[in-house]
């Protein structure tokens, strides 16, 4: 998909459709309560559509992308903007390979492109500090319509939200919000266009402490 998101890069910001969604997400990510807002982590945030919505809400933002070009794009539009707290960072895929800890972590339609997603989920909780929120705005569940047209489409056709709030549950994470969010309507074929509801999701990793009450109070039960 990498080469996919190169050649779409130029005209990514194009698509009102695109925009609209970043601006719902940036204001849904404004609403969530977080402890901090020194960092945000935008995973997968290709051309910057949504960090740039969120510049003025954190001390400093880095956008993470496996798409050379897309990240090109927005630092074109970070320089433009002339805003200084946000950098971009080339990676392949695997969020371990970011450095440092993170206060908040976004995820615009990117989760569903992550064949393992136990994986990810606890590596996401290793780079947040205690307390830290990772925010998800992916796709319901959905019979595979969406990336019909992408032949070397592998991830996922979207997520029952349940099964990955439980996900979220069992790697440290107390789910604080779950609500379907915006919608997309897409040309399927020829003629036939089809609605794709979006979820958003806001987590908090327990902090240490909590974390080892919680395993003492367990091994307790059980003895």
């Amino acid at each position: 998909m990498r080469e996919y998101f190169d050649k779409m890069a130029g005209s990514w910001d194009q698509d009102p459709m695109k925009i609209e969604r970043s601006k719902v997400t940036a204001e849904y990510c404004k609403k969530v309560p977080l402890k901090a807002t020194k960092k945000l982590l935008d995973f997968g945030g290709g051309t910057g559509l949504l960090s740039l919505y969120l510049h003025d809400t954190f001390d400093h933002i880095t956008i993470a992308d496996s798409s050379k070009e897309m990240l090109k794009i927005a630092q074109e539009k970070i320089k433009k903007a002339n805003i200084s707290n946000i950098n971009t960072l080339e990676i392949n895929n695997d969020i371990a390979e970011i450095p440092g800890k993170y206060s908040a972590i976004i995820m615009q339609m990117t989760l569903h492109h992550i064949s393992n997603v136990n994986d990810f989920l606890q590596k996401a909780a290793n780079i947040l500090d205690d307390s830290g929120v990772l925010m998800i705005a992916d796709l319901f569940k959905e019979d595979g319509a969406f990336h019909r047209h992408h032949q070397d489409y592998n991830g996922h056709n979207g997520f029952a939200v349940e099964e990955l709030s439980k996900q979220l549950e069992s790697v440290g994470f107390k789910v604080l919000q779950a609500t379907k969010y915006f919608e997309i309507k897409k040309e399927i074929s020829q003629g036939e266009e089809q609605v794709f509801p979006l979820f958003f999701i806001a987590a908090e990793k327990y902090d240490s402490a909590v974390s080892v009450f919680k395993q003492i109070r367990k091994n307790h039960s059980t003895e």
